[in-house]
Order: structure tokens, then C-alpha cells, then sequence
């Protein structure tokens, strides 16, 4: 997956209740867990500042590589935009598509 500076996309300044709902949806199915089961989905909390994303709890989700997923959110093109701590901490930004399955 191609990385991007938070610089070079411009995310959403504020999600709807739609978008939340879709892009929680979207999270459970791409890392492979179905959104009508209640244990394995994401617990994502709902924050505005600078940019309007989802959370997820510290830890919560590590993806292969020793990459650890923060949040997930929208830019104004309406990409899905996942936001991980890398290995050396740093955070980079990754847009993701339904075809990029975590778990195959």
C-alpha cells in the first residue's frame, strides 16, 4: 500500500451520522470481520479538531508488520484513509480500497 504525508490529502473537517456508520462498516469488512457480529468489530470513538476521524482504543488493532491502526477517516474526495503508527512510530496515512483485504 502506498503511504501519503498528511500534507498531500485533504481530509474532512466533520463526519455524518451516514459517513460514521459507512466507514465503521467499511473498517470491519476490510480487516475481515463482518459488522453484524458484535465481539471482533472495532470500538471506534467519534473525534473533531483539526480533522473529523474515528478511533480506535490504544492497541486495539496491530496490522502485519508491526504497524499499529489510530483511526480511520474521509477526505473530501470521499477516499477512506486509515491513519497507522509505522514501526518507527511515525504516522502515516494509507488510502484503502475494499479489494485490499487485510486478512485474504
Amino acid at each position: 500500500m502506498k503511504t501519503y504525508t498528511k500534507n498531500t490529502l485533504a481530509f474532512k473537517s466533520k463526519l455524518s451520522t451516514i459517513e460514521q456508520n459507512s466507514v465503521t462498516d467499511f473498517i470491519n469488512k476490510w480487516a475481515g470481520s463482518p459488522a453484524s457480529e458484535i465481539e471482533g468489530t472495532f470500538l471506534l470513538t467519534y473525534v473533531e479538531d483539526e480533522t473529523a476521524r474515528l478511533e480506535t482504543a490504544e492497541g486495539a488493532f496491530h496490522l502485519p508488520g508491526g504497524e499499529e491502526l489510530k483511526y480511520i477517516t474521509l477526505t473530501e474526495e470521499n477516499q477512506i484513509v486509515i491513519g497507522v503508527l509505522n514501526s518507527d512510530r511515525e504516522l502515516v496515512h494509507r488510502i484503502l480500497y475494499l479489494d485490499e483485504r487485510l486478512y485474504q
